[in-house]
């Protein structure tokens, strides 16, 4: 205690997620010691599976007496041999995030701005943070932009995270994530494709198919008309007599 004062437990009464008490296996027994002779009294330590991580600090008291009444009086009131342990359990610390989903909100748009959705799980058992990127490339490969991306879970939560972006570039593009999370540095990456073409674009590419239609459908009608030319129909005089 804060004043100096022992204070003994029944380790069978206690929080045994909290009591280095309860976790140390020692005979608990009357143990008969002889004048002049020495015995070995095995100890060890089983730690509780749902243990909290600290410090614990717990005595172990080689007390006399009669009973155990008496036992416990003893080491209350008197110096008696005694074995200080200091045990100091880590807290045993999971961070592990996974990916569930990155997409585009639509596969073609017509208008910026480009939106995305990105859903991790955090499957460990601490809150975990990351950050990185999410770069983009247009159709031939190259590098056209970036956006940072910041994300931040409680354990055992399941979140989606929204961007937008303005496109740089018209066409299919290429959008792909990379993230570093945890004291690990451990990664996730994952790439999608979606396809941008702006109202302007679109309309003189339908424009452009038209004429090219018009176009071939006027050459077909021209070579059907070489290859049959059109007979000229002689009036027919009806000489018989009525």
């Amino acid at each position: 205690m804060p004043d100096g004062k022992r204070i003994l437990h029944d380790p069978y009464k206690v929080d045994k997620t909290q009591s280095l008490g309860s976790w140390i296996r020692i005979q608990r027994s009357a143990i008969e010691l002889w004048p002049q002779k020495e015995i070995k009294i095995p100890l060890s330590l089983d730690i509780h599976p749902q243990a909290k991580s600290g410090i614990y600090h717990s005595v172990i008291v080689f007390s006399f007496g009669s009973s155990l009444p008496e036992a416990t009086g003893n080491a209350q009131n008197f110096r008696l041999p005694e074995i200080l342990l200091n045990v100091e359990v880590k807290e045993n610390l999971i961070e592990k995030l996974q990916l569930k989903n990155f997409k585009a909100e639509k596969n073609l748009y017509l208008s910026g701005p480009i939106k995305l959705i990105l859903e991790i799980e955090n499957v460990g058992n601490t809150k975990t943070e990351g950050e990185g990127e999410i770069y983009f490339y247009n159709k031939k490969g190259k590098e056209i932009d970036s956006i940072p991306v910041k994300i931040s879970l409680e354990e055992g939560t399941t979140k989606k995270f929204e961007f937008s972006w303005e496109p740089k570039s018209t066409g299919q593009i290429k959008a792909r994530v990379f993230l570093e999370y945890g004291k690990e540095k451990r990664e996730i990456q994952d790439a999608i494709f979606f396809t941008f073409l702006p109202w302007k674009t679109l309309t003189l590419l339908i424009a452009l198919i038209l004429i090219l239609l018009l176009i071939l459908i006027k050459l077909i009608n021209k070579k059907f008309f070489e290859q049959f030319p059109e007979k000229i129909l002689k009036p027919v005089i009806n000489l018989r007599k009525k």
